[in-house]
């Protein structure tokens, strides 16, 4: 499933998704609706495994039958985590921008990406939750994936982090 206004464009990466009208805030966007990989960690995906997929616990990730595996990250997203498998926007979303999340929000293993986001505030790399900063942390609030909430033994919706 995903929103009616969510098209999918190429993108100098690839493939990205942009908002064809405008989307408010709090709207469902995308879901990782695919196929469960269980004994899998980003690290080390077995060939075959498609590198698209959004983690769930510490070895367990997710594809996407429909576009979610095709939004970008960003260090600036408009876009956040939902349970564990949904995407929606943390904002207002203009028609033409591009609909981002922040990989981190639901990723925690030592597995890290050279980012190529170019935002303002582009943290150079993709790192998994644990590396977040403090600030990305209580901006995200709200939009970390629930095994990262559980996990962290978070109140779902605070600001307050310790990380190890």
């Amino acid at each position: 499933m995903s929103h009616p206004h969510a098209k999918v464009v190429d993108h100098p990466f690839g493939k990205g998704v942009v908002a064809s009208a405008p989307i408010p805030k709090g709207e469902l966007i995308a879901t990782f609706d695919g196929q469960i990989y269980y004994g899998v960690t980003v690290d080390d995906y077995p060939e075959g495994v498609p590198d698209y997929l959004i983690s769930f616990g510490t070895d367990r990730a997710r594809h996407s039958n429909g576009i979610a595996h095709l939004l970008n990250h960003s260090c600036e997203p408009n876009c956040g985590v939902r349970g564990l498998f949904d995407l929606v926007t943390m904002r207002d979303v203009e028609e033409g921008e591009e609909l981002c999340w922040d990989y981190d929000m639901s990723e925690d293993s030592d597995w890290w990406l050279e980012c190529k986001c170019g935002s303002e505030t582009c943290r150079k790399e993709i790192r998994g939750f644990r590396h977040l900063p403090e600030e990305k942390r209580k901006e995200y609030r709200g939009y970390i994936s629930d095994w990262l909430v559980a996990a962290y033994q978070l109140e779902p919706g605070t600001e307050e982090v310790e990380i190890a």
